[in-house]
């Protein structure tokens, strides 16, 4: 409501600014009574009176005051609706489910526009896991966590400050005790766990793609602590940059 109230204001203090820059366009109607006579000689009087570059300066800063916030508000959003969209990641969320534990990252769209076909690819698992049956064909598409059954893998659209949840990894122990990550070879016709020994340490890279964004890589290490696994993700290596004199480096 009060920002209905704010608006209304910026509107007439424009409207009242207006008219006395650029003076009253009707004339005054001759046939009225006393009140509205006076009413309309109060009006006209403030207008000739206010007709001064200072009052009208001073009109569009209470016009600019009183909207302020609907006025940042609209650059904004007009802003966000033209830029191309941002992807960014967040995670990894834990998903117990009975014996399974699922970690999951979520892709949000901070553009404006739509990303479209946006996947998230396994490009590496370093060092190479010892299981033997491990095919490392990379790139593996990574599952959508909300995706109908048959489509986990296929492409999404995210839209503007949208979302979407991918499956990263899964561990559950074995009848025979050893622990086993699912979701990760994904090209296969049926589910085929990797096999990770106690002393392993994977760190998993991983990239979001789409066709109209910027890509976004990200890494997380997964290891078993006494009887899980557990997934971390990996902080990012920030370049350092040295701003050199190159009059220096001739000494």
């Amino acid at each position: 409501m009060a920002r209905w109230i704010r608006l209304a204001l910026a509107v007439v203090v424009l409207a009242a600014d207006a008219v006395a820059f650029l003076g009253w366009p009707f004339a005054a109607p001759a046939a009225l009574n006393a009140v509205a006579q006076v009413a309309v000689a109060l009006d006209l009087w403030l207008i000739d009176n206010a007709a001064f570059p200072g009052l009208f300066l001073l009109g569009l800063i209470g016009v600019a005051l009183l909207a302020f916030p609907e006025l940042s508000a609209g650059i904004l959003w007009l802003r966000r609706r033209t830029e191309p969209p941002r992807l960014r990641v967040s995670g990894p969320y834990l998903h117990p489910d009975r014996v399974e534990r699922h970690y999951r990252m979520i892709v949000t769209n901070a553009g404006g526009e739509i990303a479209a076909n946006v996947q998230v690819l396994l490009r590496g698992i370093a060092p190479r896991p010892r299981y033997a049956a491990w095919r490392a064909e990379y790139p593996y598409p990574m599952s959508r966590a909300t995706a109908a059954s048959g489509h986990e893998q296929s492409p999404c659209n995210i839209g503007s400050d949208r979302e979407e949840t991918f499956e990263m990894i899964a561990g559950w122990k074995s009848a025979e005790g050893s622990m086993l990550c699912g979701n990760l070879d994904t090209k296969a016709d049926h589910p085929n766990p990797v096999e990770i020994e106690d002393d392993e340490r994977w760190t998993l890279s991983y990239e979001v793609v789409a066709d109209n964004a910027r890509s976004v890589g990200f890494a997380l290490d997964a290891y078993v602590e006494g009887k899980t696994l557990v997934v971390e993700r990996k902080p990012e290596a920030r370049k350092l940059r040295h701003h050199l004199d190159p009059r220096r480096l001739r000494r």
